[in-house]
């Protein structure tokens, strides 16, 4: 797939946008303010840049997450048990939480840049561009290609861990190899030992204890790193680490990737979850609901003051969305 975020209409687009901003230069601006069929302009051009970009993006997530993942995931799979495999695998699997990570910043920023186009066009937010998504792009095609090496090798290294069959010498049957019994002559005077009589109480092996049921959780305390408003400072403050309190136009979220915290995927109505940090207060989950990774516009459609969201281990293009509450 040829990833093409630039080509001949964005640079057409530009000199349309210059014309543009100088036709209405005398009359957009009133008392330093941008009206709002400039800002819808302004919307319109970037758009043209950032749609086929994201839309490119998303496409490439999708073939990664169900064609170079998958593989590899089963690589990771069918090799377990192998000890020579363990230094391979390891590389393998850090690998792959790369590629995650790199999917659920993807479909995050596929996500928010439909959201501040829709934001900005309504006079809100901050105008999104399609260099984000050119960078997200790339950042997923580098780690990408790092896997299929990492498979190969081990694959290498189980081939090297298996006995070829014509190497392999079958057990030898006492029966089958002695065509002539040896005589033993009897000695003089037999010995006869005696039958043990069988115990009437038989061995038995020692009880293995069932392991204990971990006891369900009601409560959950999650620290919040940062707080920061929607744009550009929103996903490299994710990527950094840690919870996250996300300040979208009409809501609130806090955010994480699961390989930092997956508490989002534990919690159940009912339960409640006292935040700190850059947030504090305890609330209490109302719902959830499945969403594909980025699309936070869902969050419209739960009405809760507040929202948490991390990817799936499983697949990193699906998320959890969960709606909660003030509990007092």
């Amino acid at each position: 797939m040829e990833f093409r975020p630039g080509g001949v209409r964005p640079v057409i687009m530009a000199g349309v946008r210059v014309l543009t901003a100088t036709l209405v230069a005398g009359t957009v601006l009133i008392g330093g303010t941008v009206t709002a069929q400039a800002r819808e302009t302004d919307r319109q051009l970037t758009a043209a840049q950032a749609e086929p970009t994201r839309a490119a993006l998303d496409a490439l997530a999708g073939e990664v997450a169900s064609t170079d993942t998958a593989q590899a995931r089963a690589t990771l799979t069918s090799s377990e048990g192998h000890t020579a495999t363990s230094a391979s695998r390891d590389a393998l699997a850090a690998a792959l939480k790369r590629v995650d990570g790199d999917l659920s910043s993807a479909r995050t920023l596929i996500g928010t840049t439909a959201l501040g186009l829709s934001a900005y066009g309504n006079g809100s937010g901050v105008l999104p561009g399609h260099a984000p998504l050119v960078t997200a792009a790339a950042d997923l095609r580098r780690d990408t290609s790092a896997i299929q090496p990492l498979v190969d090798r081990v694959n290498s290294d189980v081939k090297a861990t298996e006995v070829p069959a014509a190497q392999v010498t079958p057990p030898v049957q006492p029966a089958t190899q002695q065509s002539v019994p040896t005589a033993t002559p009897a000695p003089a005077t037999p010995k006869i030992t005696a039958p043990t009589a069988p115990s009437s109480t038989p061995a038995q092996a020692p009880a293995t204890p069932e392991p204990a049921a971990p006891a369900p959780r009601d409560s959950y305390t999650v620290a919040v790193r940062t707080e920061v408003a929607y744009g550009a400072a929103m996903q490299p403050a994710i990527d950094a680490g840690g919870q996250v309190l996300i300040d979208y136009p009409g809501f609130r979220m806090v955010a994480a990737h699961n390989y930092n915290d997956d508490t989002a995927l534990s919690l159940q109505p009912g339960n409640t979850v006292t935040f700190t940090g850059a947030l504090s207060g305890t609330y209490r989950v109302v719902s959830s609901r499945d969403i594909q990774t980025g699309g936070v516009q869902h969050a419209s459609e739960m009405t809760a003051a507040l929202y948490m969201q991390t990817c799936y281990w499983e697949d990193a293009s699906r998320s959890r969305l969960v709606a909660l509450t003030p509990a007092s």
